[in-house]
């Protein structure tokens, strides 16, 4: 059971840097193309012709949500029964940043021209 619970923990870390990774790099990857920052409209993130990299940003953003709902549960229940897991602190602080940065991005207007 702890192996199950040390599973869900770093998988809830590292699922969130995946999705960062991809879309940012999606991002960069449109203005090294483009010569400038795309903006909404201007052009459809489908023009780009980056269709694997674009479905792959679709498909695990579309399991974050999940995926986050499921590490929150967790840490909450580490939390509330200690001697089932000892989560360190930078596990909390680590979270914490990850779930500010995906929020900023979500409302970005980075993210408005992807949604496109």
């Amino acid at each position: 059971m702890k192996l199950i619970a040390k599973i869900i923990v770093f998988a809830g870390l590292y699922y969130p840097i995946i999705f960062i990774v991809l879309f940012y790099s999606f991002y960069i990857r449109a203005i090294n193309k483009l010569g400038y920052k795309p903006v909404y409209n201007n052009p459809d993130p489908r023009e780009l012709n980056f269709e694997f990299h674009r479905n792959l940003v679709y498909e695990v953003g579309d399991q974050l949500l999940i995926s986050i709902i499921i590490y929150t549960i967790a840490l909450l229940l580490f939390v509330f029964k200690k001697s089932f897991l000892q989560i360190k602190l930078v596990h909390f602080i680590i979270s914490a940043m990850l779930f500010l940065v995906i929020f900023l991005t979500i409302i970005s207007p980075i993210m408005e021209w992807f949604g496109d």
